[in-house]
């Protein structure tokens, strides 16, 4: 029922006609339990239940009339935008003012975040940018304090500022994005206002940092204590952050305001790190161990308190009283700090009881933006392992949900890694382009090969598309030689058949690609032009398909027969995977190949083949046919000894 809502929540704001918006609430709301099983449940979450109950058992009607369908989009629309104003303070800044003044008058503070992330256009990129001043100026007249604690602020993401905000352009995104958060910096240091920069994917912590340091060093930006950033304490590098921000104030005397998160975008940096094939997590993969890293990293902002002004943002109550008892002992300023929608009982008991101060961290904008925001929050709140959740399951007892996660035990693999996720085979090895280190180290293995030229004689000369430069020469196969070579992929067949050690010969040529990767990117660069990041998703699909058809060829052993000899034909945009994968799959399963790649990407092709004869694969049974047009191609598929052919394109 929770993922029904969620994928409702997600999608329904998007479908624009009447038919697909009605097939997707019957999908989502028909056949669905939607009671509530405690008396102590809101009257709000009640009600919920009810027309939810009301509207599952109307979409029984057989046949369904379009008047229950109308009401029931007028319904969800309703309960949509619930949702929404639950997790979201108001359409606009000013409608979000608004809202908080009620909450501002029992002495909350709150700290604006302006919907939307991901530029992908300039123009995106300028929208964002406007809604961020705009939102600034509008805070003007509720910052009247001396004291920047004492005002609103607000949160921005670097990623809704830039469209190319990542490591591959590294100098254009650092330069351009600190002198836009120079400006907005600049007005909000005029009107006294506290500036929030959010933590995104841990990717991109690199270089957020270059962009912070340029921010505290800054001399037009002296004296003004409301520069703030968020630390996620799932990230594994987030004590050592806190050293380093510490030194960028102390070295530009300054002071800072760190926002300490426990981090929200733990099941994309999972998937990530798992799909790219790394052996290491970016973030701690046990909750507990955030919780634990939570802690030290409070600790340690108490420590660094003459500098870094902390501000503690946790529902979880045991987090919340550690981190009250250590800075009040230490006796530092700090605030504690919730989302909208969040956690209201126990910020209210820090409020009242204690004196606290409390900020609320609310976003602010349409709809169409909450998505992303709206479905982190979800995931956050569902999963079983929050405090939130325990605490609403009333068959967890109190202790447990306020335990000591120091006391719990250490976990080494709380998640497979990304070279661990099949069970059947190796997943081909990716590299962290997040560290700055991995791509440097990658780029100077890369570089040994960036002048090399493949093949130094054959009528056809192979040129970088971007530049033109010289990569490499090879031979135009002769038409009059295509019979000799069908005849001795024939013979190389017969034997190959009967060989039983099909499968173990591929998994030696996918090693043999991964050790020559360095050489592979550089054919991959200058020959296809493909970026960094797409040749290695090409040499890591070649690998997978490597070891995908080993496993499959020792399950065929003794239970097909082979065909013969094939001709696999292949395009030049996967130029090594697309390749790498139909000979894979003709080879092992007992065939013969004759291979004829693009035109413009041959020179890559028989680099491969070179590590296919190196791993011990007969000669004759794959072999090579180049050329520029589609003479070559016209006369594998035509040949009389042909029996079967792959062509992708």
């Amino acid at each position: 029922e929770g993922l029904s809502l969620m994928t409702l929540a997600e999608a329904y704001q998007r479908i624009t006609d009447k038919r697909t918006a009605n097939e997707l609430i019957i999908d989502k709301l028909g056949k669905r339990d939607w009671s509530v099983n405690t008396s102590q449940t809101s009257a709000l979450v009640r009600g919920a239940s009810l027309g939810l109950q009301l509207g599952s058992k109307s979409l029984d009607i057989k046949p369904l009339h379009s008047a229950i369908l109308a009401a029931m989009r007028i319904g969800v629309g309703a309960g949509m935008r619930l949702m929404g104003r639950a997790f979201v303070l108001g359409e606009n800044i000013k409608n979000a003012q608004k809202r908080a003044s009620k909450l501002e008058s029992q002495g909350y503070t709150f700290s604006y975040d302006m919907l939307g992330e991901a530029a992908y256009t300039q123009a995106d990129a300028d929208r964002y940018f406007d809604s961020y001043c705009n939102a600034l100026l509008a805070l003007i007249e509720q910052s009247k304090a001396s004291q920047i604690e004492k005002n609103p602020g607000i949160s921005i993401k670097l990623s809704a500022l830039h469209p190319r905000y990542d490591l591959f352009n590294e100098n254009e995104a650092v330069a351009q994005l600190s002198e836009r958060m120079l400006s907005l910096c600049s007005l909000a240091k005029q009107h006294n206002i506290g500036l929030n920069i959010d933590a995104e994917e841990c990717a991109r912590l690199e270089i957020s940092l270059d962009i912070i340091r340029n921010l505290i060093e800054a001399p037009e930006l002296a004296g003004w204590d409301g520069l703030g950033i968020v630390v996620q304490a799932y990230n594994r590098k987030a004590y050592r952050v806190l050293d380093q921000l510490y030194a960028w104030a102390e070295c530009s005397n300054r002071k800072l305001m760190v926002r300490l998160v426990k981090g929200a975008y733990w099941d994309t940096e999972i998937k990530l790190a798992q799909e790219q094939g790394l052996d290491q997590f970016p973030v701690f993969t046990a909750k507990h161990h955030t919780d634990i890293s939570y802690l030290a990293c409070a600790r340690k902002l108490v420590r660094y308190g003459d500098r870094l002004y902390p501000q503690f943002a946790t529902h979880n109550a045991q987090t919340a009283t550690c981190v009250l008892n250590w800075a009040k002992e230490a006796g530092i300023a700090f605030e504690m700090q919730r989302l909208h929608g969040m956690g209201e009982a126990m910020h209210q008991q820090l409020l009242n009881k204690y004196q606290i101060g409390c900020r609320i961290y609310a976003p602010v904008g349409t709809h169409k933006d909450l998505l992303a925001y709206l479905v982190r929050r979800l995931l956050e709140n569902g999963a079983n392992s929050s405090f939130v959740s325990q605490l609403a399951d009333e068959t967890i007892p109190a202790p447990q949900v306020v335990a000591n996660p120091v006391n719990q035990p250490l976990i080494e693999r709380a998640v497979k890694s990304g070279v661990e996720i099949f069970a059947d085979r190796c997943n081909s090895r990716g590299f962290d382009l997040g560290e700055q280190a991995d791509v440097n180290a990658l780029l100077a293995s890369r570089s040994r090969f960036m002048q090399t030229t493949w093949g130094e004689m054959g009528d056809v000369s192979v040129t970088t598309p971007y530049s033109l430069e010289l990569v490499g020469h090879y031979q135009t196969t002769d038409l009059s030689s295509i019979d000799k070579l069908f005849h001795q992929a024939k013979v190389a067949q017969t034997a190959w058949a009967r060989e039983p050690f099909k499968g173990q010969l591929l998994r030696q040529i996918a090693d043999l690609y991964e050790r020559d990767t360095p050489e592979l990117l550089a054919l991959l660069a200058k020959e296809a032009g493909k970026t960094l990041a797409d040749a290695i998703n090409d040499i890591r699909e070649a690998v997978d398909f490597l070891r995908y058809y080993a496993n499959e060829s020792d399950k065929l052993e003794k239970q097909i027969e082979a065909r013969g000899v094939a001709v696999c034909i292949s395009p030049w945009n996967f130029p090594l995977a697309i390749f790498t994968g139909q000979i894979a799959a003709s080879v092992g399963a007992g065939n013969a190949v004759l291979a004829k790649p693009a035109e413009q990407t041959s020179l890559g092709e028989r680099k491969a083949i070179e590590l296919w004869q190196e791993a011990g694969m007969p000669t004759d049974l794959v072999q090579l046919v180049l050329g520029t047009g589609a003479q070559q191609g016209n006369a594998l598929v035509s040949h009389r000894d042909v029996n079967a052919v792959i062509f992708t394109g």
